[in-house]
């Protein structure tokens, strides 16, 4: 290969464009919240966003980053279009597409990953999705997460359990559930603790329209205390994430795992 050719190491142009789909299907589970930490995440390693904010009922993307768009997600088919945005972003742009989206979405969702053969044409292009399932511990939501897994293998699943909105004692219907213990088993899926944040400081970040980023700077609050506690916020947010494969050395890892073990299954089967 001759040197004109070569891609220096760490180029951008290596990467592969990503679509984080911030999801649950219920609201007041910290969708929005997730969303915001994710695109603070990513724009604190330098790559190039595109929030997406999906929730019009409530807002909190597109009043914090200047530069998200607005997406009515609906299961009106004459809307669904509308979806197209966050392909277009990712295959055009080349951008990390972060979308919040609004609750009960699941069903549009899915109509347009079939009429618009989005799953396909992702694969074609190198687009990578992953789907953060953040929950409050809600067991009836546990059916349409089972059911997302099982329908999307193509997508990376990440379960998110938000720890400020419920106790712990709430997650033992979880670790009674058999398919999500064998998922994380197996690397189907992973499992991370978002961390607590008080709610009246969320409510602050949603008013001041602002980004934790910027309320962690000391410029953007004459409060110390406060300053500190978004700081910690953050940095335990960041820790989180950073347990994932989505933003670890090995990003494939849990892709090619659930490819063997699809082989595997079909190979039982056919026997």
């Amino acid at each position: 290969m001759s040197s004109s050719t070569k891609k220096p190491a760490g180029s951008k142009s290596a990467e592969k464009p990503r679509i984080h789909l911030v999801s649950g299907d219920k609201g007041g589970t910290g969708k929005s919240v997730v969303s915001a930490m994710l695109v603070d995440y990513c724009r604190s390693k330098q790559q190039t966003i595109q929030p997406i904010d999906g929730d019009m009922t409530n807002p909190t993307l597109s009043g914090a980053y200047p530069d998200a768009i607005e997406m009515v997600v609906s299961d009106d088919r004459d809307m669904r279009s509308q979806l197209n945005t966050i392909f277009v972003s990712a295959q055009k742009e080349g951008k990390t597409v972060i979308v919040d989206l609004p609750a009960r979405s699941e069903s549009a969702l899915s109509d347009w990953f079939s009429e618009y053969n989005v799953l396909s044409l992702a694969e074609t292009q190198g687009i990578k999705f992953i789907k953060w399932w953040v929950t409050d511990g809600d067991p009836s939501t546990l059916d349409l997460f089972s059911k997302s897994v099982k329908g999307f293998p193509e997508i990376r699943h990440i379960f998110v359990k938000n720890m400020g909105l419920t106790k712990p004692v709430h997650w033992t219907v979880l670790e009674s559930w058999p398919e999500i213990g064998q998922w994380q088993q197996d690397g189907t899926i992973e499992i991370i603790e978002f961390p607590w944040m008080d709610k009246l400081l969320i409510s602050r970040v949603r008013r001041a329209q602002q980004t934790f980023g910027e309320l962690a700077d000391a410029a953007a609050t004459d409060d110390i205390l406060t300053q500190g506690r978004i700081q910690g916020f953050l940095r335990q947010g960041f820790i989180a994430l950073e347990q994932t494969s989505v933003f670890s050395q090995e990003p494939d890892k849990i892709l090619a795992r659930k490819s063997v073990a699809s082989a595997s299954e079909k190979e039982t089967v056919s026997k």
